[in-house]
């Protein structure tokens, strides 16, 4: 699922370069900052405002336009 992913997130960040930041974390390589945001299970998709402040989580596969939607919803990628 997450090689599934992979492209469309990228897709998306092109796109939507100017309002939103994608990152894509490798969990295994930095253990830490999965444990912290509290990513148990993979695809996690973490939406965060632009104060940092988590506004959205997703476990599992997320169809674009739902996760351009949700940037939409939180003031990005518009």
């Amino acid at each position: 699922p997450c090689r599934q992913l992979r492209p469309v997130l990228k897709e998306i960040a092109a796109e939507h370069s100017e309002k939103a930041k994608i990152l894509v974390i490798d969990v295994y390589k930095y253990q830490n900052l999965a444990r912290d945001h509290k990513v148990l299970m993979l695809p996690t998709l973490v939406f965060f405002d632009s104060k940092g402040k988590e506004t959205f989580r997703n476990v599992g596969l997320m169809e674009k336009e739902k996760i351009v939607g949700k940037l939409k919803e939180i003031g990005m990628g518009t």
